[in-house]
């Protein structure tokens, strides 16, 4: 019996290695065949994403390489993002969740979030749901077919990180897609809102992007 027990065990194991295989290739697969696109050449909603994404990423640059001397009054108290709200990692994202109420004529609405890593595992929150929390504490009345699209971009903490130049540009960890716990968030906003998208960008410059369905991201 104690035989059996371990073949089974044994069988097992494989059987989920494998899965996990298969589930890893396909996922990898879908990363290589997504096409990055330059930003001008997308559809004018996205391109309005990408613009508030460029804000917010120069706006989090500001902070982290010390502000210029006509926003010092902003700026000056001294951050605590790599010491305390970024410290297991080191790596901040930052996300843009596009908002539209489906009455005629309604504006933009764009809420922000970035990563928090406090401590892990419970401790730790993503720039996404960061961002989808912002717009529900800024509006009850939010609904899920209110939610366009989501943008995702990964910066360094440090000015010039030599690690992560690549001919003078920093690279970063984009294309980021969302975890697998973002994703079930988002599969949700999905269920009733299929048109929904992420946004992620090939680099920090923001000049190209990928746009990708919620289903195309499902393994």
């Amino acid at each position: 019996l104690r035989c059996a027990a371990v073949v089974f065990a044994v069988c097992t194991a494989r059987h989920r290695f494998h899965a996990l295989s298969t589930c890893l290739r396909q996922a990898f697969n879908k990363l290589e065949m997504r096409p990055a696109v330059p930003t001008q050449l997308l559809a004018e909603e996205d391109r309005l994403v990408v613009e508030e994404m460029r804000s917010y990423r120069r706006q989090f640059e500001a902070v982290r390489d010390g502000a210029p001397q006509e926003q010092a009054a902003t700026y000056a108290a001294p951050n605590e993002l790599s010491s305390f709200w970024l410290r297991k990692s080191h790596k901040a994202v930052l996300a843009v969740l596009l908002c539209r109420k489906p009455t005629p004529g309604a504006p933009n609405q764009f809420y922000r979030g970035m990563n928090l890593e406090v401590s892990m595992p419970t401790g730790t929150l993503c720039a996404e749901r960061n961002a989808i929390g912002n717009a529900l504490a800024s509006d009850q009345t939010l609904r899920r077919e209110d939610i366009r699209s989501v943008a995702v971009l990964s910066v360094s903490l440090a000015e010039r990180p030599p690690d992560e130049l690549v001919d003078g540009r920093d690279v970063a960890l984009n294309p980021l897609d969302p975890c697998g716990a973002c994703m079930e968030w988002l599969r949700k906003i999905a269920e009733v809102n299929p048109d929904f998208k992420v946004i992620t960008f090939s680099d920090t410059t923001c000049d190209s992007a990928i746009i990708t369905p919620i289903d195309y991201l499902t393994v």
